[in-house]
């Protein structure tokens, strides 16, 4: 049994598992920097957050209000940051495994970058997840971003 279980595994070159590997990587390293994240943002504020304002593709505004009462796992990114095309497909599939549990903002740093090009980004992706734009820039503020992509986990409490 083992050996015909080697024999698929050579036939397709260990891609399959290669891959596996690949995401599990990507996943624990997606893990990995929101609790750094966690432990960042709350050593440097233990305050309850506010309410950022962001749009959706269709223009229309949305309060990212980080005091409801709901887990939110945020994530700022931009169409030509190479670690953001890396990560996007593991956080999809995180968006796809726990959207009832955890609310997930795909935030896409628009002053940084072009809602054209975020929307391309977007197709090509193939996102699941929803996508907002943060066209004032007020996401990006709020958290005191250093670098892109970066990603946050809120609490039921508001606490990052």
């Amino acid at each position: 049994m083992r050996l015909s279980s080697f024999s698929r595994s050579s036939a397709d070159g260990g891609r399959g598992k290669r891959q596996r590997m690949i995401q599990g990587g990507l996943l624990a390293a997606v893990l990995v920097l929101a609790i750094y994240a966690v432990y960042d943002a709350s050593s440097s504020s233990e305050e309850a957050a506010d309410e950022i304002l962001l749009k959706d593709r269709a223009g229309g505004e949305h309060n990212l209000n980080l005091s409801d009462g709901k887990v939110k796992l945020i994530n700022i990114w931009a169409s030509w940051c190479v670690p953001c095309q890396k990560e996007i497909p593991v956080l999809d599939k995180l968006f796809q495994t726990y959207k009832k549990e955890v609310d997930f903002y795909a935030v896409h740093a628009t002053r940084q970058d072009t809602v054209y090009e975020a929307v391309n980004f977007q197709l090509k992706m193939k996102m699941k997840s929803p996508v907002y734009f943060d066209e004032k820039g007020e996401a990006e503020e709020y958290f005191k971003l250093k670098s892109i992509p970066t990603t946050i986990l809120v609490d039921q409490d508001g606490k990052k």
